[in-house]
């Protein structure tokens, strides 16, 4: 019987082991931690790049991986801090073309992360509406992000009902939707008036 325990205690400590393994590996110094920074890392530095296109280096954003609560314990909270010409700000302080404009550079960083971890290049990236309520000036930041973004790949596809913004494009393509259906159109098909 004695020797029947001592099996059993044996078979309860190789699985404590692998308990304790994967409890270490998923605490918030573990795995989770590890895949945080590695990303965090990536992340700020692609954010940051494309804030420098859109805001001429005034804006940065950044990301930490960990957070203390008030009683002092980590967890693998993501936390952003905004930096307006090096002082810290939140994003309400923002403008509403300035959220939009750093809303669309950590979305491409994001993009470009996810290509790079997941092996898969997107030759073309589909953005709709991405200028709502910025300026022309921002407009063109955003425009010159793209073409540094596209060197090497097909490029975007951006959908825009913003006139000023088609002048920027070297290539449109006008699509009329009529009867819940949408096809593609000359641009004097779609505008006879040449506004």
């Amino acid at each position: 019987m004695l020797s029947q325990h001592k099996k059993t205690i044996t078979v309860h400590e190789e699985e404590m082991v692998y308990y304790n393994f994967w409890k270490a590996a998923f605490s918030p110094l573990g795995i989770k931690s590890f895949i945080f920074d590695e990303v965090i890392d990536l992340l700020n530095q692609k954010v940051q790049d494309n804030l420098n296109e859109l805001f001429d280096g005034a804006l940065s954003v950044v990301f930490e991986s960990e957070s203390k609560n008030n009683k002092g314990l980590v967890s693998n909270k993501i936390s952003t801090k905004y930096y307006m010409r090096g002082k810290e700000t939140s994003l309400e302080l923002l403008s509403g073309g300035e959220k939009r404009r750093a809303i669309l550079a950590v979305n491409l960083a994001l993009t470009e992360i996810a290509e790079s971890y997941s092996g898969t290049v997107m030759n073309i990236k589909f953005l709709d509406e991405p200028f709502e309520g910025i300026d022309s000036q921002g407009q063109i930041q955003c425009f010159k992000l793209f073409a540094r973004l596209a060197q090497n790949k097909d490029g975007f596809f951006v959908i825009s009902h913003d006139p000023s913004f088609q002048q920027l494009c070297p290539n449109i393509i006008y699509v009329l939707k009529k009867d819940e259906a949408s096809r593609i159109v000359s641009r004097e098909e779609f505008d006879p008036i040449g506004d």
